[in-house]
């Protein structure tokens, strides 16, 4: 196997998770021949009290034939006692997530492996969270070095956890986890930064790897050289939904702006939204509709992953619209990256205008009306310019340079054990 190691994955069965989750059987194409993968059903009491409730007010009204009576919904708090049993309703069955009884399930499978079966390292990535405990439980049972690898921040996850009680545990987990493993793999280096402020004791045992792309991702193997002819002397292209979390009203008020001031016109700036438009706020919208009829911006629907493939290599320049979560980089900037074309991010304060900055991959703007218009108008009139990343700095974020470094870290631990 390449890299030297033959990789064994422990994975739970997609039937037995709750809530359901969406699966692309085409995905498993991408896995090299060879690994072997280990799906463990397990029982999932949460799902199957839910599904007993469910047919029972089934037969309550009838077999669910017409209206359900309507259950006025009851805007009051909660008293502490009705508090107290969420609590441990939720410590119950959801800490520290969904996925809690795939755990059990996980020791179980391991302790009835042959001996030439059983690994020589244990490498666990989350979330979900509930990977993590089972990779830390199953190293300390074969005594074998465990690598715990974070794609996410955990307890400082910007996402709130279901109670105060709830995330005072994950920090507990979290530390407990970043102490016990040989090495923490954190996807961002600003992860890797709050992880060694946590837990200073485990600061020389965590690196940075981050997310990436398949280097099969275009098919033909080629980076985009150049663009197809723009529509706009600046155009945008934004791939992927767009809502609330997500909102493009400050890029749009500073388009307006410039457009009524005559700073610029169809001719000067464009952006493409392709993609689903999920916006409620009646002011953007409204305000998209104005911009749209003026030719500033397009809205289209999505397009099959292929043609989006297609769109994004030939894009002038790739738009991200991302939230300002310090630790956090949204996975489309890695397909981004592979296309080869220069990026514009909007906000992203953080991790994610700090990778753009640290490997020259294009130009990050504050989600400030005044400071786009003022950027959005020196790239027109050419005072500031954008750039394709380099061919060295797009390479860094493919699978295959990415599994080299995770190669090197088993390397190190297992050397550090003989």
């Amino acid at each position: 196997m390449e890299n030297g190691y033959y990789p064994h994955v422990l994975t739970t069965d997609w039937r037995d998770a709750h809530p359901p989750v969406a699966i692309d059987p085409s995905l498993e194409n991408l896995i090299p021949d060879g690994v072997r993968i280990d799906r463990l059903s397990h029982v999932n009491l949460l799902k199957e009290l839910l599904e007993l409730r469910s047919r029972f007010r089934s037969k309550v009204h009838g077999g669910g034939h017409g209206d359900s009576p309507e259950v006025p919904v009851d805007a009051t708090p909660p008293s502490p006692i009705k508090r107290l049993k969420r609590d441990m309703m939720n410590r119950l069955f959801l800490f520290p997530d969904h996925q809690k009884p795939w755990i059990h399930a996980v020791n179980r499978h391991v302790k009835g492996l042959g001996r030439q079966e059983r690994p020589d390292l244990v490498f666990a990535t989350g979330n979900p969270w509930s990977a993590l405990i089972a990779g830390q439980q199953v190293a300390r049972y074969l005594s074998v070095p465990f690598v715990a690898d974070f794609r996410d921040p955990w307890s400082q996850n910007p996402k709130p956890p279901l109670s105060d009680s709830l995330g005072r545990k994950a920090v507990v987990w979290e530390r407990k986890i970043l102490k016990d493993a040989d090495c923490v793999v954190a996807n961002t280096r600003e992860l890797a930064d709050a992880f060694a402020q946590e837990v200073p004791e485990s600061s020389n045992k965590i690196v940075t790897i981050t997310n990436g792309y398949h280097d099969g991702i275009f098919p033909d193997g080629r980076i985009a050289e150049q663009s197809r002819v723009a529509d706009a002397k600046i155009e945008l292209s934004h791939f992927g939904s767009v809502y609330e979390l997500r909102s493009p009203i400050k890029l749009l008020q500073a388009i307006q702006q410039l457009w009524k001031a005559g700073v610029v016109t169809k001719e000067d700036i464009r952006v493409r939204f392709i993609g689903a438009w999920i916006v409620e706020d009646v002011a953007c919208n409204r305000l998209a509709a104005e911009l749209e009829t003026a030719g500033l911006i397009t809205r289209e629907p999505p397009v099959a992953h292929d043609a989006y493939l297609n769109r994004l290599a030939a894009a002038q320049n790739l738009l991200i619209l991302q939230q300002a979560f310090p630790l956090q980089i949204p996975g489309k900037i890695y397909e981004y990256i592979a296309s080869g074309r220069p990026m514009i991010i909007v906000g992203g304060e953080g991790a994610t205008a700090n990778l753009v900055a640290r490997h020259r991959l294009g130009l990050t703007f504050p989600n400030s009306i005044d400071q786009l218009a003022e950027g959005l108008r020196d790239l027109v009139e050419g005072k500031i310019t954008v750039s394709c990343p380099g061919n060295d700095e797009i390479h860094r974020f493919s699978y295959g340079e990415l599994t080299r470094q995770l190669a090197g870290v088993f390397d190190h631990l297992l050397l550090e054990k003989t």
